[in-house]
């Protein structure tokens, strides 16, 4: 197949698929060709219109909820042909997708047979019929084992690799998982349980003692220390301090200015205090 013919028609799968999906979610019971009403709305609430109603109502009534896991399988396939891996036995393949659909249907025919958007057959008519066969000969618990039966083998059908890879991954995971270790209760030790308590009690008081001790002779060796330091600070200023001589005392007293004699001075003083006498005003 040539490469424009298989990416049209890839471009016409993921069309059909993506109107597909849009009619099946916007489904509405009151449009035609629905039988749960009377009287059919006059404007089809269907974003596929008319048409995408019709196909919509067709597939719910026969296959159910179960058609999602045809439109899974479909856009997967639609994914690995846009990588370019081809899916083999594609017949097969699809024949498994069916079988996993019914089954997936049928439990829920099996479980919720009254819920859903479809009057009379919620789960769709070949669920409903299958189930309701089944139970009236081998029983609810004979039905889960059936369905659950027809449910594994569609999908390892489908997708044999990875069905059969899947058990190795979850185990593989489940290993790496750090799961927490248990111990059980010392029941010896709970009978020993208050001696070692008081043993624990004596033991935190001798430690509080013995950090009293500790400290007070701390404080002991800091204020020894703080003595010898002042008496070795008061022999070093001693030691600075100069020594007074003979010849420092001569070279004091020659430094000293020599004082001028009081003579002047009162004489000085006399002269200014005539001058004042002399500017008195005469009474």
């Amino acid at each position: 197949m040539s490469a424009p013919l298989r990416w049209s028609l890839w471009i016409v799968g993921a069309g059909t698929w993506l109107f597909l999906a849009a009619a099946m979610i916007s489904f509405n019971g009151g449009d035609a060709p629905s039988t749960t009403v009377a009287v059919h709305n006059e404007i089809t609430q269907n974003l596929g219109g008319a048409v995408g109603a019709f196909f919509a109502w067709w597939i719910y009534n026969f296959l159910g909820i179960g058609a999602w896991l045809l439109m899974l399988g479909s856009v997967v396939w639609l994914v690995q042909s846009a990588r370019g891996y081809g899916v083999g036995q594609p017949l097969l393949r699809c024949i498994g997708l069916v079988m996993a659909a019914l089954a997936f249907s049928g439990f829920h025919a099996l479980w919720f047979p009254a819920e859903g958007t479809m009057g009379g057959s919620p789960s769709g008519l070949i669920a409903h019929a299958t189930v309701d066969g089944l139970t009236s000969r081998i029983g609810g618990l004979g039905t889960f084992l059936a369905l659950a039966g027809t449910l594994l083998i569609g999908l390892i059908i489908a997708m044999d690799e990875f069905m059969l890879a899947l058990p190795g991954r979850c185990w593989a995971l489940l290993t790496r998982m750090e799961v927490p270790q248990l111990r059980m209760p010392d029941l010896a030790g709970l009978a020993a349980a208050p001696m070692a308590l008081l043993r624990r009690n004596h033991d935190v008081e001798y430690e509080d003692e013995y950090d009293d001790g500790d400290e007070e002779y701390e404080d002991e060796e800091e204020e020894e220390y703080e003595y010898e330091y002042e008496d070795e600070y008061e022999d070093e200023v001693e030691a600075e301090e100069p020594v007074v001589t003979r010849t420092s005392k001569k070279k004091k007293a020659a430094a000293k200015p020599e004082k001028k004699p009081a003579r002047k001075q009162s004489k000085a003083k006399d002269k200014f205090a005539k001058f004042q006498l002399k500017r008195q005003p005469k009474q």
